[in-house]
C-alpha cells in the first residue's frame, strides 16, 4: 500500500513539474496572440550554447527568484533558441532581445518592442538590474 502511495505521490510531482515547465511557449506566433489577446507584455528568454556556469546562475538568480515568480504571473513566457533549426526563428530572437547570441532576455510588448535593456550580460550583479528593470515596467 505504501508503494502505490509513493508512486501516486511521485506522478503528481512529476506533473507539477511538467506543468511549471509548460508555462514557457516555445512558438512565437501562439505566444504572441496571448500576449495580444491578454494585453500582455512577453518576456522573451533566448536560449543556446549556454556553459553550465551561466545556465546554474541564471536558474539561482532569475527563474528561480521570488520577483520571477511574481513578473511571470504578469506576462508571458516565450522561449526561442539560436539553435534552432529555422532562420525566422533565430531572427525573432535576435529582433526580441537585439543580440545573436545567447542567453538573452528581454521584455517586449505584443508587437515585439523592446521595453528596456535585455539582459545579455549573465552575472548578478546584471541580474539583479533586470529584475528591478522588469518590476518597474510592470507596475
Amino acid at each position: 500500500m505504501k508503494k502505490i502511495a509513493l508512486v501516486i505521490l511521485l506522478l503528481f510531482s512529476l506533473q507539477i513539474t511538467a506543468q511549471n515547465k509548460g508555462d514557457w511557449f516555445t512558438d512565437y506566433e501562439v505566444a504572441t496572440a496571448k500576449a495580444t489577446s491578454q494585453n500582455q507584455n512577453m518576456l522573451v528568454f533566448a536560449t543556446g550554447d549556454m556553459s553550465s556556469e551561466t545556465e546554474a546562475l541564471l536558474n539561482e538568480e532569475l527563474f528561480n527568484s521570488e520577483t520571477f515568480k511574481r513578473v511571470a504571473l504578469k506576462v508571458v513566457l516565450l522561449q526561442l533558441s539560436f539553435n534552432d533549426t529555422d532562420a525566422y526563428t533565430k531572427r525573432i530572437a535576435t529582433h526580441y532581445t537585439g543580440v545573436k547570441v545567447a542567453p538573452a532576455v528581454s521584455l517586449v510588448d505584443a508587437n515585439g518592442n523592446r521595453l528596456g535593456v535585455s539582459l545579455t550580460a549573465i552575472t548578478k550583479e546584471h541580474i539583479q538590474t533586470f529584475l528591478s528593470q522588469l518590476e518597474a515596467k510592470l507596475q
